[in-house]
C-alpha cells in the first residue's frame, strides 16, 4: 500500500503543481489505484478525489491522452459519488412488540357462561 505522506505529496502537486507536475502526479495515482481498492480508498482519504474532479472538468473538452487518464476519470467521479454518500445512517428501532391481549370474562368477548346452551 502506498504511504499516506507519498499520496499526500501527489495530492499537493494536484493542487499547486506546474501542467507536468499535475500530468505525473495524476499518473502516479492512477497506477496505484489501478486494480488495488486499499490504495484506492487511500488515495481518497487523503483527499485526492476533489483536486482530481477539478482536473477533469478543466480537461472536459480535451480528449485524455492514456487509457489510464480516462480510467481515472471514472474512478474519480466514483470516488466523488461515494463521499457524497452518507457515511453513517441511523439504526432502525425495533418494531414495538404486540400488546398481550386484554384480560376479559368468559374467553368470548366477556359474555359470560351458558351462552348458546340450553
Amino acid at each position: 500500500m502506498a504511504s499516506t505522506a507519498q499520496l499526500r505529496r501527489l495530492v499537493a502537486a494536484l493542487r499547486t503543481g506546474d501542467a507536468a507536475a499535475k500530468e505525473a502526479a495524476v499518473l502516479a495515482l492512477a497506477k496505484l489505484a489501478d486494480n488495488n481498492a486499499a490504495n484506492a480508498a487511500a488515495i481518497a482519504e487523503v483527499g485526492a478525489i476533489a483536486p482530481l474532479i477539478e482536473l477533469t472538468v478543466v480537461l472536459a473538452d480535451a480528449e485524455p491522452k492514456c487509457p489510464t487518464c480516462r480510467q481515472l476519470a471514472v474512478v474519480a467521479e466514483q470516488g466523488a459519488q461515494v463521499n457524497a454518500a452518507p457515511t453513517w445512517v441511523p439504526p432502525v428501532p425495533p418494531a414495538a412488540p404486540p400488546e398481550p391481549p386484554a384480560a376479559g370474562r368468559g374467553g368470548r368477548g366477556g359474555r359470560g357462561r351458558g351462552r348458546g346452551r340450553s
